[in-house]
């Protein structure tokens, strides 16, 4: 008799599902722009590290060095902004979901969302 195999659908992992749930009993418009955020950056993203997203990547050479300031890295930027300047922005708890959703997306679906700073190949 063969056995019988069961296919998983492949959806949210619940580990990342149950992840935001505290963000929504705090705020449904931080997590509402959470989800809108996260969705958005992985639209215009590369699909895998390393390839080319529909927004061109920001990297530069710096002698021997390429340095690429990744995406999650802009939303920190801006969201550390705006706290420290202590911007009022329209829809202020949507906003800063948005630009925590694009700082999640960098950081949860690339392994290299850490290397910023890489020495270029030899043969370049």
């Amino acid at each position: 008799m063969e056995k019988l195999k069961f296919i998983k659908p492949k959806l949210i992992k619940p580990k990342k599902l149950f992840l935001g749930m505290p963000v929504a009993l705090f705020s449904l418009e931080t997590f509402f722009g959470a989800i809108f955020g996260y969705l958005l950056t992985d639209f215009f993203s590369g699909k895998e590290a390393g390839l080319q997203g529909r927004i061109k990547s920001l990297a530069f050479d710096l002698g021997q060095w390429r340095i690429h300031f990744h995406h999650w890295m802009w939303g920190l930027g801006i969201l550390i902004s705006i706290f420290i300047i202590n911007i009022n922005l329209p829809f202020n708890h949507f906003s800063y979901g948005v630009l925590g959703g694009m700082i999640f997306q960098g950081i949860s679906c690339y392994p290299d969302w850490h290397r910023i700073i890489m020495r270029k190949k030899q043969d370049e």
